[in-house]
């Protein structure tokens, strides 16, 4: 259900996170680069001021600018962060940890001594620190 509307969540975000407009043009910028989107400071005055209401395209740069999803950013009462992202970056996280746990282990005998030292060091720690261990894995 739409209880809201982009220019209500553009204030919002901008007064949560300290943000003007052309902090929000910054963060844009490299989406609109790589989508072929221009976005310009009257654009974003006019959705933040609620005269006009970006189209898909804006949208999207916008939300992946700001780093919550569309629908958020439309008004719609949903999560800013929708759980499905949560999740891609844990898996993506997970996914780098593995590759990095597998270079190590492959690499582990060429290592010098004080290398292998260090890492078992900072693995000691990295274990030793309750907040360093999610719970699904603990």
């Amino acid at each position: 259900m739409k209880t809201s509307n982009t220019a209500l969540r553009l204030n919002e975000f901008m007064k949560k996170n300290g943000l003007k407009q052309i902090d929000i043009i910054n963060r844009a910028k490299p989406f609109c680069d790589e989508y072929g989107v221009k976005l310009s400071k009257s654009d974003l005055s006019q959705y933040v001021s609620g005269k006009v209401e970006p189209g898909q395209n804006k949208l999207y740069v916008l939300a992946r600018a700001l780093d919550v999803s569309e629908a958020w950013l439309m008004g719609y009462d949903v999560k800013s962060k929708p759980e499905s992202m949560q999740i891609q970056i844990s898996q993506k996280t997970t996914e780098i940890t593995d590759e990095i746990l597998n270079m190590l282990i492959k690499n582990y005998k060429k290592m010098t001594e004080s290398a292998k030292h260090a890492l078992l060091e900072y693995s000691e720690f990295m274990i030793s620190k309750p907040e360093n261990i999610s719970p699904q894995k603990a």
